[in-house]
C-alpha cells in the first residue's frame, strides 16, 4: 500500500477551454500526437498524451477525459532532491529565461477531468463545475505532491489564473 495524493481543482464549466489551456501552458510537448477536443465551435489542441487505449479526439462533454501529462514547475529543494535521484537524462529542465528560476517536468501526472459532477460525486447543486484531479504515480511522487511548494503554488495559480 502506498500515497495517492492528489490535487482537486474546481473551475467553472464555462471556464473549461481556459483551465485546459492554462494547464497546456505548464506543460511539457509530447512525442505522440497531441490530443484534440472537440468543442462545438472550434477545436483544442493539447500537448497531453491519452490514458492507454483511449482516443486522443475527444468531445468536450465526455463525462471523464483522461490524460497523462508531464508539467513544469519552479525548482524548490523538494523537487531538486527528487530529481536527484533519477538519471540526468530523464531530467527534462526548461531553459533559463530572463534570470527566473529554472524550471523541471516532473511526469507522467494523470490528469481526470469530469465535466459532470453530477454522475461522479453527487454534486447536482453544482453543475456549473468541472473538476480536474492531478493524481500522481506512486508514494514518492505522492510525496512530491504533498511536500513541494512549488507544485503548491503552480497549481494554485492554475485556479486563480484560469476562474
Amino acid at each position: 500500500m502506498g500515497l495517492n495524493n492528489n490535487y482537486l481543482l474546481y473551475f467553472k464549466r464555462d471556464r473549461l477551454w481556459d483551465a485546459l489551456h492554462g494547464v497546456a501552458k505548464i506543460s511539457e510537448p509530447i512525442d505522440p500526437p497531441p490530443s484534440t477536443i472537440h468543442f462545438p465551435d472550434h477545436d483544442l489542441y493539447l500537448p497531453f498524451a491519452t490514458d492507454f487505449g483511449e482516443e486522443n479526439e475527444i468531445s468536450y462533454d465526455a463525462p471523464e477525459i483522461k490524460f497523462a501529462v508531464s508539467l513544469f514547475f519552479d525548482e524548490d529543494e523538494v523537487i531538486l532532491d527528487y530529481t536527484s535521484s533519477i538519471d540526468n537524462d530523464w531530467i527534462h529542465r526548461a531553459p533559463p529565461r530572463d534570470g527566473k528560476i529554472p524550471q523541471v517536468a516532473i511526469g507522467f501526472i494523470y490528469l481526470t477531468v469530469y465535466t459532470d459532477l453530477s454522475k461522479h460525486y453527487e454534486f447536482k447543486k453544482h453543475s456549473d463545475l468541472v473538476l480536474f484531479r492531478f493524481g500522481t504515480t506512486g508514494t514518492r511522487m505522492s510525496l512530491l505532491f504533498s511536500d513541494s511548494k512549488s507544485i503548491r503554488s503552480t497549481f494554485s495559480n492554475l485556479l486563480r489564473n484560469n476562474g
